[in-house]
Formats: structure tokens, sequence, C-alpha cells
């Protein structure tokens, strides 16, 4: 099985992990990925140590360095060359993470896998979790 978590914007996901591989879970759960989306139009404004809430600025930059796997998204927003501005302040958090580049989300679902694999033992019992239908886009567009 593979659970996905989406958190909130202000949320940290290092703290969400450390309770992933605390005693409760460690031993049910595998791989741990952390997938940050960032908003193409403000990310250089949100990330900037001028910006007025310093606690966003922190919470921004530890979602960053905490990534295995960074979507900016919103590109079609945004002047060409502010991309590799974004990519030069991921990579000053986060040299390792990979960056995808999307328009409304749509990235391959590959990538939000890749290197995902089961766990080496089956669980003793079912599983009790079941897909459910995702959310439909605020645009009603898939």
């Amino acid at each position: 099985d593979i659970l996905l978590l989406e958190l909130t914007g202000v949320a940290d996901p290092g703290d969400v992990v450390a309770i992933a591989k605390g005693p409760a879970f460690a031993e049910r759960i595998g791989d741990i990925r952390v997938i940050t989306v960032l908003d193409a139009e403000y990310v250089l404004d949100y990330n900037s140590i001028f910006a007025s809430d310093r606690q966003l600025v922190k919470t921004l930059r530890r979602q960053i360095a905490s990534a295995g796997l960074v979507i900016v998204n919103k590109t079609d927003l945004i002047n060409p060359n502010i991309s590799g501005k974004i990519e030069k302040a991921v990579r000053k958090l986060n040299e390792k993470a990979e960056i995808l580049y999307s328009v409304r989300s749509h990235i391959d679902t590959a990538a939000l896998l890749a290197g995902m694999r089961p766990n080496e033992e089956p669980p003793s019992a079912a599983s009790p979790f079941r897909v459910l239908s995702g959310h439909p886009p605020a645009d009603g567009k898939p």
C-alpha cells in the first residue's frame, strides 16, 4: 500500500516524518518520500528574508530542504527567466532533490512513485485502507 499525505502549506514535513519513523509506526511504514509543491508566482517572494512573515520563510525553507522531489507549479504564469532563479533558490537549500516544472500540477505520476517499493514482508492482515476518489480541480478540468 502507498499512503499519500497532503499537508497544509504551513506544515513542516519533518514533523510528520519524525512521527512516521517513531516507535508507533516504524515497523509499519517503509519508504518515506517528501514532495514539495511550490507556487512559481510567489515562491521567491515567500523565500525572501524581507518577507513580513519570518515563520512562513522558515517553513518554506524546511519544506524545500526536506524534499526528495520539488514540483514548481504554475510555470505558465511566470517569465521563463524566473525558473532559473527558482531553481537556484531550491538548490541553495537542497542540492539533491529532483525538480519538476508543471502547469496546473500536471506531471507524470511515475515521478511521484519513483523509487517507492513495497515492504519486504506483507502485513499480516489485509490493509484497512482503501482508495477514495480525489478532489476534482477547482476549475473542473482534469
